[in-house]
């Protein structure tokens, strides 16, 4: 009876790790397939518009108070990133 018990105990611990292995591997390829590839498109989305901005004179971004109070105002860290931003009729650049 004790020997018994024993294997199934030893049987139990094996299924376990046999499940944590698959677990595993189904987040690494998780990580794989769907986070790698979201990454690299956030990655040129930024480069993107870092390269679009590089084009307006500091000038011109300095005058625009509300882009500066939206940038101000974003948080980054809860993931939504669709503030409004609305401007007058001189499209936020103030005289």
């Amino acid at each position: 009876m004790k020997l018994f018990i024993i294997s199934i105990f030893e049987n139990e611990l094996n299924y376990r790790l046999i499940v944590f292995i698959c677990y595993l591997g189904f987040i690494l390829i998780g990580y794989l397939i769907f986070w790698m590839p979201f990454q690299s498109q956030i990655k040129d989305e930024i480069i993107r518009t870092r390269k679009m901005l590089e084009i307006v004179p500091i000038q011109i971004l300095d005058r625009m108070k509300n882009l500066n109070l939206k940038v101000d105002n974003t948080n980054f860290g809860n993931g939504n990133l669709n503030t409004n931003l609305s401007t007058g009729g001189n499209g936020g650049i103030e005289d």
